[in-house]
This record gives structure tokens, sequence and C-alpha cells, in this order.
């Protein structure tokens, strides 16, 4: 059978290649990318890399070197394919590992992930996009675990996650002595809930700033916050 070819992702600073067995470049992962602050970090940690979409947005912002980790062997070939074209490529290492099993000598200043969605998992037919889909091999309770594990005292952890699971993200944190930063609650449209929550950990108990943000006008195009917030990771394309 013929290989389906994907059409590659463009953005501002590097092209993203994609593959049918890896989940696809989403808005989520966009947002959290652009939002999330590289600053002076020199170690990094992509958890679930898929792609590699994470990293590659931290590495065109900082000259931090970075491990992306995943269980997925397609995810670990997209992402290293991925990396090794492109100029941070020297900075840049994967790892075909379980989170729960994964160790490392040194504390990471930041660590990413855009974590799966569902807390009860039911198995896709294709199993390696079902473990990016569901969280059978990863939950949210080991994600802040093995987080705060793995994280600096005066790190950042940066997570995406839907706004119905807020309420048990903050008990597993708290519980790993991890506190939000900042938090942004993502609407799609003005007059409708926020689904998605960005959110910034550290250890130090912060007063959490709290900001908003509307994807799409009234006329389904996206509003001036959203083009603001991604312009460094697409460039002008809107």
């Amino acid at each position: 059978m013929a290989e389906i070819k994907m059409k590659p992702f463009e953005f501002k600073y590097f092209t993203l290649h994609q593959s049918p067995l890896v989940m696809k470049v989403s808005t989520d992962s966009i947002l959290l990318g652009s939002w999330a602050k590289a600053g002076s970090a020199k170690t990094i940690l992509d958890i679930g890399t898929g792609t590699g979409i994470l990293a590659l947005l931290l590495a065109s912002k900082s000259n931090a070197k970075i491990d992306a980790l995943d269980i997925s062997k397609a995810a670990i070939q997209t992402a290293e394919s991925n990396f090794k074209n492109n100029i941070w490529a020297s900075n840049m290492r994967v790892f075909n590992s379980s989170l729960q099993h994964f160790s490392s000598q040194e504390k990471y200043d930041i660590i990413i992930s855009n974590p799966p969605y569902f807390e009860e998992a039911i198995l896709s037919p294709k199993q390696e996009k079902s473990m990016a889909r569901n969280q059978a091999g990863l939950s949210f309770k080991e994600l802040i675990h093995y987080t705060a594990l793995l994280l600096q005292k005066s790190g950042s952890a940066y997570f995406c996650f839907p706004s119905k699971s807020e309420e048990s993200i903050t008990q597993y944190a708290e519980k790993s002595a991890l506190f939000f930063k900042k938090k942004m609650y993502v609407r799609s449209f003005q007059n409708q809930a926020p689904y998605l929550v960005l959110a910034e950990l550290g250890f130090v108990e912060y007063e959490t700033q709290t900001e908003h943000l509307v994807i799409y006008t009234s006329e389904k195009k996206y509003t001036a916050e959203f083009i603001e917030l991604t312009k460094e990771s697409y460039g002008v394309r809107f």
C-alpha cells in the first residue's frame, strides 16, 4: 500500500512534516507553544512530542537544549525528522519512552506538554494514534507527578487541558506542591464558554494571573488577539 502523504505545515521559522500515524498539528498546540515563555531556559522537556511542534516552537525562541519524549515510535520518527531539518538540530534530542520510565540526570528549566484529553480511554483501532488520543498510558495525575520530579525548583511547566478538567488538575498539582502562575481561558467565540485552559505552573505559590482569548470573530475570522499571540509562530499569514 502506498504511503499516505500529508501536506507540511508552514511556520514562520520552520516547516513541520506530518504523518498519518501521528496526531495532526492542532490549534491547541500552536496556542500553547506561542504562549509559553522560553526566556533564558537552558533545558526544556517536551512530553508527548508528537510531530515535535512544541519543541520546535520553543527552540525558535531560545538557545536551550531540548529533550522530546514520546511513547509512539511513529511520533519519534516524525519528530526526529522534523528536528533534523532545522537550524536547532544540534540542541534537540528524542527519546522513545513513556514518561513513567524516562530517566534524566538533570532537571529541566521548562517542561511543556499538550497532554491527551480523555481520562477514560476508549482505544481506537489505530493503536499509534489512540495512544495520543487517550490517557491509557499516562493520566493527568501521573503527568503532574512526574513533572514535579523533573522540574527545577525555579522552573515552569506549561500545559493545556480542557476547561472541564481544571478542578482535578488543580488538585493533582497541589498534591505535588505545584501552583498556577498564569492561566489563559480560551473560547472559540465570544458567546461561548471556554473550552481550553493554558496553564503555567511552578513550585512558588503566586497570585494566579488570569488571561482570556477568543479565537474567532462573529464573522469566523481570527481575532486580533489570536493573530498577535501567534504571529511569531505563524508569521504574517492572516
